[in-house]
């Protein structure tokens, strides 16, 4: 009874560790995907940023008829 007791104990705290480190895991995996989530963020605004300017470019630039070349 007292192996099976002993045994258990050292189950119990095998467990505890392992929890341990998959929550440890589990947090860094969301850090990680926290940050490629502000890099994914920054770069879309980025992008936009850039369409915008090169949009009111374009608005302010007259077209150009390309009919009868």
């Amino acid at each position: 009874m007292e192996e099976a007791q002993a045994r258990m104990r050292t189950l119990k705290e095998d467990y505890r560790k392992l929890k341990a480190s998959m929550q440890a895991q589990s947090r860094r995996h969301m850090l990680y995907l926290k940050a490629e989530l502000k890099v994914a963020k920054l770069e879309f605004r980025m992008a936009r940023a850039q369409w915008g300017a090169y949009f009111k470019t374009f608005k302010a630039v007259p077209a150009v008829s390309t009919v009868g070349y």
